[in-house]
């Protein structure tokens, strides 16, 4: 079971989510954020995304988000493409 720990000690239960798809797009010039995250769960496919000119993160991000955040379990990252990012962030 996953949860997250609230201020209050109580627990607010959850379902990571499964097989999200991002395929085909274009991301330019993100500033907040990165232009492809990839974060908890399982079984999502992201392919053929162009993610280019990133100001403060880098591209393409995979893993937990935060630290209350799921593990990525799996994902199949295949023919995207990253152009002048990594931020310093």
């Amino acid at each position: 079971m996953n949860y997250n720990t609230n201020s209050d000690g109580s627990k607010t239960y959850y379902n990571p989510m499964t097989n999200v798809t991002v395929s085909d797009n274009t991301s330019i010039a993100p500033w907040g954020g990165k232009g492809v995250g990839i974060y908890g769960g399982s079984g999502h496919p992201v392919k053929d995304n162009y993610v280019g000119d990133t100001a403060r993160y880098i591209g393409l991000g995979a893993g937990r988000f935060g630290v209350n955040g799921s593990d990525l379990l799996s994902a199949t990252v295949t023919g995207n493409t990253v152009v002048r990012s990594g931020g310093n962030a």
